[in-house]
């Protein structure tokens, strides 16, 4: 495995049954004790295999959460709304003609 200190954004192209291998991607680039955000991207088309896919493994994921965490879990996808605002690549993007589509929100 690689492991990239410097990288402040993970692109995850291929949705899989196991979350933990996103999170070990995710973890490549996230280390113990860094400091900054790094954002995390999974680029999915709307009504494929791959979203229906990846809408079961998040829930499977958040069932696993809920079962074995001792920390209370939010009941609602705001987590991952709350840093949106500070990745500026992002908010480009959607902002573009050309690419706004590509975002559900």
């Amino acid at each position: 495995g690689i492991t990239l200190v410097g990288a402040s954004r993970v692109v995850l192209l291929d949705v899989v049954w196991n979350p933990s291998v996103g999170r070990q991607a995710i973890g490549r680039a996230y280390r113990i004790g860094q400091q900054k955000i790094v954002h995390t991207y999974n680029l999915i088309a709307e009504g494929t295999q791959e979203k229906a896919k990846y809408d079961t493994q998040a829930k499977k994921d958040q069932m696993s959460k809920l079962l074995f965490s001792s920390e209370p879990q939010p009941t609602e996808c705001s987590r991952s709304s709350e840093f949106i605002s500070n990745d500026r690549i992002l908010e480009q993007m959607t902002e573009d003609e050309d690419l706004k589509e590509m975002f559900v929100s």
